[in-house]
């Protein structure tokens, strides 16, 4: 065990060579490599790197979690790394993580206006994520931190999250909570081989396998300027879930004509060009009319209830045509507060609850309902307002316009985009709900159903230079079995028996006939 008074430390000598650190090495595997080769605690380490220590000129048994943090390191302590270590580590693993990720639009347009440290942590995966073959040897890799990544780019192999024995899951931190020892789990398993073990001083300075043999992580980690130029005027959704985020590089050289697209998944494309520019004089570009954000809020919100209007008229004729009676006995109970015990067909049921939470409406009786058809749109503003503060703020404030403050002239290209994202995320609930209707039906659920914004395809916009041609690209995952409801009411007897028995409730239950009258 190490003595971590802090008055000694400029004293001590510690186990350990420079050439252990390896090329794209962690902070990680770094301190953990310090740690084994020194027989040191969680606490010594933290006592010997952390700023804290010299914040509070005393030996410190307590950390918070800034301390701890492996993702920034923006509490350990630079100079104090490169005396010990010969490396910072620190500026080493930003510069690794920035060589993946500043190549990203949302990255490259926030960086300027959003601390860095920030920008990192979105992608990064706050549990330890690694390949099975480079630890062995006590190699761990940022690149098998980043989201971007799911595969180890030296072996090919699938990463992993958990423990192989006991599947428990270690936090990305400087803890003792999932550890017995460096590189050895709670539940004993030894992550490290027996050669590594017993001979670490020679294996460790063997160069591990670095050679990055992941054809798409090469071509992304070698884009020319002109390429980057591209890949940053290359827009997708920033709230992804991070799970999806391994999907990026492949999709975004793709968008660049880099790599073949793919027929594992659906993909889709359209083209929007913009008439606003095209056809003015330079000198009339000059005295175009500046349009604000602000003047142009109630044109994009009426645009886009065009564009629900028109994918609900999609739903009802296309796909839900042979269910418009099963749609009208389900409005037509205007007091029903529990479905469990009612006989309702999914489809119709899948469509009202879209348009009761996106409606804001009170209950299922209220859809389709002619009273309420003046109040719709009001209603609906407030799912539009909040549908644009999730999804688009990121994407479009911070991106496409750069500052939600700028004026711009192409008012029109904003709203095709916000038209397009707002089609994809509606077709996409509905799809959500009609996946989940039989467990929803069996839970009696007729209040809100939670929106997932991050469950959206993948989308990007990529926007030419001048801004005067935009594409949409979709990607999909293939659905493995199609969603076969048999519908309770298929047959004209089925739908009589269930007007009966609504009739029958009709003269049953007070309410009905006081609101009758």
């Amino acid at each position: 065990m190490i003595n971590s008074d802090n008055s000694l430390h400029s004293n001590i000598s510690y186990t350990w060579r420079k050439l252990w650190i390896h090329d794209y090495e962690s902070p990680w595997g770094i301190l953990q490599k310090f740690q084994f080769a020194n027989s040191a605690s969680y606490n010594d380490i933290l006592n010997i790197f952390s700023i804290s220590r010299l914040e509070d000129k005393i030996k410190c048994n307590s950390w918070s979690d800034r301390d701890k943090d492996l993702t920034n390191l923006s509490r350990l302590d630079g100079e104090q790394l490169i005396n010990i270590l010969g490396v910072n580590i620190k500026k080493e693993n930003n510069k690794n993580i920035i060589a993946l990720i500043d190549k990203l639009s949302d990255v490259y347009l926030k960086c300027h206006i959003i601390n860095i440290d920030r920008i990192i942590t979105k992608y990064i995966r706050s549990q330890l994520t690694y390949c099975p073959e480079c630890i062995k040897d006590g190699y761990h890799s940022i690149f098998h931190q980043v989201t971007l990544i799911n595969k180890c780019p030296f072996h090919l192999i699938d990463l992993i999250s958990v423990c192989p024995n006991c599947n428990a899951r270690i936090d990305y931190k400087i803890c003792d909570k999932s550890f017995l020892e460096p590189f050895r789990c709670i539940c004993g398993y030894w992550f490290l081989s027996n050669n590594t073990i017993k001979n670490f001083v020679t294996r460790w300075g063997i160069e591990p396998r670095t050679e990055i043999i992941m054809p798409e992580l090469n071509l992304w980690l070698n884009l020319s300027e002109e390429q980057k130029k591209i890949s940053r005027n290359i827009y997708f959704n920033s709230r992804l879930d991070k799970t999806q985020h391994n999907y990026l590089i492949s999709e975004i050289l793709t968008l660049m004509n880099i790599l073949e697209f793919s027929e594992d998944k659906k993909y889709y494309k359209t083209t929007y060009t913009s008439l606003t520019k095209d056809k003015l004089s330079s000198k009339e570009l000059e005295n175009f009319p500046i349009v604000s954000l602000a003047e142009k809020e109630e044109e994009i919100f009426l645009s886009s209830c065009k564009t629900y209007s028109s994918i609900l008229r999609y739903i009802r004729k296309k796909l839900l045509h042979k269910h418009k009676t099963c749609i009208k006995s389900l409005t037509i109970r205007k007091y029903v507060n529990n479905l469990s015990d009612i006989i309702v067909c999914p489809y119709a049921y899948a469509y009202t609850m879209l348009r009761k939470n996106l409606e804001n409406l009170y209950r299922i009786s209220d859809v389709d309902n002619k009273d309420n058809t003046r109040y719709w749109k009001k209603n609906y503003k407030y799912f539009s307002i909040s549908f644009y503060d999730h999804i688009l703020e990121d994407y479009i404030k911070s991106g496409y316009i750069t500052n939600s403050k700028e004026i711009f002239h192409e008012v029109d290209n904003l709203t095709w985009i916000m038209d397009k994202v707002l089609g994809l995320f509606i077709i996409n609930y509905y799809n959500y709900i009609l996946r989940n209707a039989t467990l929803l039906l069996s839970k009696g659920i007729v209040n809100s159903i939670e929106m997932d914004y991050e469950l959206m395809p993948n989308f990007y916009f990529k926007v030419n230079d001048n801004k005067s041609n935009i594409e949409c690209h979709c990607w999909s995952e293939p659905v493995e079995q199609e969603v076969d409801y048999e519908c309770p009411f298929s047959s004209i007897k089925k739908r009589r028996k269930d007007k009966l028995d609504l009739n029958f409730k009709y003269f049953a239950i007070p309410e009905y006939r006081k609101k009758s009258k």
